[in-house]
């Protein structure tokens, strides 16, 4: 079995890269559909754009086979300021099952 991708080149580059760009559009659908982030074309004077990083993640079944891929692009939140750099917070923690 081979080790989950630390990195996006990793991802892009493993012999499941079709099945990691799948899980990293559908992570960003779900981010667009939640409006959890803006497009800018310029930031204001003095700012930076807050970094980000794909963390991955492999769904095994009991026989160790493979059935999910999963992206999830993580705000690096510890350059952000309350209520400067964001007003709420957002994290898909929840299965629609459970609700």
């Amino acid at each position: 079995m081979t080790s989950k991708p630390r990195t996006l080149k990793e991802a892009l580059l493993s012999p499941y890269s079709k099945q990691w760009k799948k899980a990293i559009n559908s992570e960003f659908n779900q981010l667009v559909k939640a409006k959890v982030f803006e497009w800018v074309k310029c930031l204001p004077n003095n700012k930076k754009a807050v970094g980000s990083c794909i963390v991955f993640k492999k769904k095994l079944d009991g026989h160790e086979n493979h059935l999910k891929f999963k992206a999830r692009i993580v705000a690096q939140g510890f350059s952000q300021m309350s209520g400067l750099d964001f007003i709420e917070t957002f994290s898909s923690v929840a299965k629609f099952m459970t609700l």
